[in-house]
């Protein structure tokens, strides 16, 4: 188990901090899907909301990195500092 937590700000090109948690960001687009596993994802939405730290196991790392590679809500700013900790 890889225990991630995302309670930190996103950063923009020059290096500052831009106001917006990386956490509540990814959970709030976690929470609007209609495809994939709804109980995972509203699950990890709640809690990376939260600021809370998610352990998430080998499948779950998979799934989350997928998830964020192929997501077109993202933009690059929100997943490269998710999945540099993945």
């Amino acid at each position: 188990m890889k225990k991630i937590n995302l309670d930190f700000e996103i950063i923009d090109l020059d290096g500052k901090l831009t106001g917006q948690k990386v956490g509540k960001a990814l959970a709030n687009i976690l929470a609007i899907q209609s495809k994939g596993d709804p109980l995972k994802f509203m699950t990890w939405a709640m809690a990376f909301n939260a600021g809370q730290t998610v352990e998430l196991d080998p499948t779950d790392i998979q799934t989350l990195k997928t998830f964020v590679s192929e997501n077109e809500q993202m933009t690059n700013f929100l997943k490269y500092p998710i999945l540099t900790l993945l």
